[in-house]
């Protein structure tokens, strides 16, 4: 997060995060808080903004922490993160058509409330701020994505290869049905106990062989 500037009431400063990325810490500031920075962004078109927060704690009428976007070509815009979801990481993303990619200010932010009402305050952290030029958030990375790119283990310990994966018109990945599978590469049988869980969209209520995880052992 090196080049963002303290924005208003500033912040707590930088800090290591469990992910081994660099974070910003904000504790109880009042309603304008946080950090920004411009970007040159080169070609005009569809492009979303993400960062990863922890909200810790505000008041009702602080929205928290934001994703804010502004001189992009049309009025500031932003999208806000969950505050019923207390200590634990979450993506907030935001995507705009940026008509004016010269000078984009993006900030992360919290605002709402009365403006200088020490009252109005809220903690959260930030890291992994992010601009991608499409319309889908996808893992970070600063370079173009290969097949063992487009999905990151969180800690960097395994390789997750999509090389066998279809994918929609937002490049997001669809299971054709036929051979498609996502391999993780990760070491089961070293584990004495392990756990892995996925949320699923079935798109076809037929009798076809369906599983989360298979497992070779031979």
């Amino acid at each position: 997060m090196a080049g963002w500037s303290s924005y208003t009431n500033g912040n707590d400063g930088t800090f290591l995060t469990e992910f081994g990325t660099t974070g910003y810490r904000i504790i109880n500031k009042e309603s304008r808080n946080g950090m920004y920075r411009n970007f040159n962004l080169v070609n005009s078109g569809t492009y979303t903004f993400s960062a990863r927060f922890r909200y810790r704690t505000g008041t009702a009428a602080n929205n928290g922490a934001t994703v804010y976007i502004s001189n992009y070509g049309a009025s500031d815009t932003a999208g806000v993160l969950n505050k019923t979801i207390v200590g634990e990481w979450q993506y907030v993303s935001h995507t705009v058509n940026v008509t004016s990619p010269t000078n984009v200010y993006f900030y992360l932010i919290s605002y709402g409330g009365n403006y200088g009402a020490a009252t109005d305050f809220s903690t959260w952290d930030v890291t992994m701020p992010q601009i991608e030029f499409k319309d889908h958030r996808t893992p970070y990375t600063n370079s173009t994505r290969t097949a063992t790119q487009g999905l990151l283990d969180t800690l960097g310990n395994y390789t997750v290869d999509i090389t066998n994966m279809s994918y929609d018109a937002n490049a997001t990945m669809v299971f054709d049905g036929i051979d498609d599978y996502v391999n993780t590469n990760y070491p089961v049988q070293d584990q004495a106990n392990w756990t892995m869980s996925a949320w699923i969209y079935d798109t076809k209520a037929n009798g076809g062989y369906r599983s989360i995880i298979q497992v070779n052992l031979a």
